[in-house]
């Protein structure tokens, strides 16, 4: 609790300045630029980050050009992944979210701000009309979505990722946004309270880019193609990270704490 108590204090301040546009932001998103609300959102997301002394680190992230955008796909550990991974991209990328995220102060917020959408599993009614508003930001706008198929965080640091949702796949299919294979490994050391660290280092490797065209509209295929090829990466991640960060951990066993 300590870890927590040292870190309210640190951040207190710069969330209490920050949050009038905070809120302004997220409760009428569309009075403001997308350009203005993401330039924003990122400053405060790089600051923030900076305090808690998280380094996201980026292996092999394509350049895309201005006006090119992509579908992220990537595995889920932590509630630090969309945060990492809007510290990472200068280009607007937003998320597709479960409901619940909604209302976390921070993550909800920031999603909220950057016209991402909060998916009710099980209200398909609610889903089908999400799925609509996100095929056709893809289709007339120059901004990239991330999404989290296995639908879920995976908590445990040695098991394996969770089974891609082939319905996650339907959007770049039928938009033929090019999807980018997303490999996150280290966020899960940020938050548990036994785990303390100097620097809290976070693994964020972009893999080749999929062409949903050679898939030929077959979903649970390209959905088990696409969980593959990150959970390769991601096996070579778990194996590395100790080594990675053994200055920071001493050596010492933290992934006890992590299963």
């Amino acid at each position: 609790m300590f870890k927590y108590f040292i870190w309210v204090l640190k951040v207190i301040l710069p969330a209490i300045y920050h949050y009038p546009w905070i809120f302004r932001y997220s409760r009428h998103p569309e009075k403001y630029p997308l350009e203005l609300r993401y330039k924003r959102v990122r400053a405060l997301v790089l600051q923030f980050l900076k305090i808690l002394k998280v380094d996201p680190i980026a292996v092999n992230m394509p350049k895309l050009l201005p006006n090119q955008k992509v579908y992220l796909v990537s595995n889920h550990v932590s509630f630090f992944d969309p945060i990492v991974m809007i510290a990472l991209s200068e280009q607007p990328i937003t998320f597709v979210s479960k409901i619940e995220t909604r209302k976390f102060i921070f993550v909800g917020r920031v999603i909220r701000i950057i016209d991402g959408v909060f998916i009710e599993r099980g209200n398909l009614k609610q889903e089908i009309k999400m799925m609509q508003e996100i095929k056709q930001s893809l289709m007339t706008q120059n901004m990239s979505w991330a999404i989290f198929p296995e639908g879920t965080r995976n908590k445990n640091y040695e098991a394996p990722m969770g089974d891609f949702k082939a319905g996650s796949f339907k959007l770049p299919l039928s938009t033929n946004v090019p999807i980018l294979p997303v490999a996150i490994w280290g966020s899960q050391t940020v938050l548990p309270t036994k785990i303390h660290w100097k620097r809290y280092p976070i693994y964020v490797h972009y893999l080749p880019i999929i062409q949903p065209k050679d898939f030929n509209g077959n979903t649970q295929e390209l959905a088990a193609s696409t969980k593959n090829l990150i959970q390769e990466e991601v096996n070579k991640l778990r194996a590395q990270y100790p080594q990675l960060v053994a200055k920071y951990s001493k050596n010492k066993d933290f992934i006890q704490y992590l299963k």
